[in-house]
């Protein structure tokens, strides 16, 4: 079971979370690797939904894929080297390039706590691909808006 995040990952959160990273020393140190490795994950599928040079489908296998490594349902390997070539910022290129070191870390937690992050991740990702699927077009000129309560609550 990790106890901290390794250093490379540690340096990592520094580099792409800003105000985040500082509010961890505020948690249970106990918690603390597990909240930071949660957030390396969600910050990696928020840039894959988020490199709009990349075709629309193309993001969403990406985020699918990560989304399968991370619940354990796919063991395939990942293919974020042209995603990663789109980043304009290095922390961000880096997070994607250090994506399975992240999950190296996740599958080294205890199995309540990577249970506890997967089930954070899936749910944000659900999240991420909805939004994808629902607002892929939209801009200032082509306004999307949600139709029903039930779409507002996904």
């Amino acid at each position: 079971m990790a106890t901290c995040l390794p250093p490379p990952l540690t340096e990592l959160l520094r580099q792409t979370s800003r105000s985040f990273y500082l509010t961890l020393r505020v948690l249970p140190q106990g918690v603390r690797p597990q909240i930071g490795l949660a957030y390396l994950l969600a910050r990696t599928t928020d840039t894959i939904a988020d490199t709009e040079i990349i075709p629309l489908e193309d993001r969403l296998r990406a985020l699918q894929d990560l989304r399968g490594r991370i619940l354990g349902t796919n063991g395939g390997s990942l293919d974020v080297g042209e995603l990663a070539r789109q980043q304009a910022s290095p922390a961000e290129r880096e997070l994607l390039e250090k994506c399975e070191a992240s999950l190296t870390a996740l599958s080294q937690l205890s199995s309540s706590d990577a249970r506890l992050v997967r089930e954070v991740l899936d749910t944000i990702t659900g999240g991420q691909e909805l939004d994808l699927q629902r607002f892929h077009g939209a801009s200032v000129e082509n306004i999307i808006a949600l139709r029903t309560d039930a779409e507002l609550d996904d």
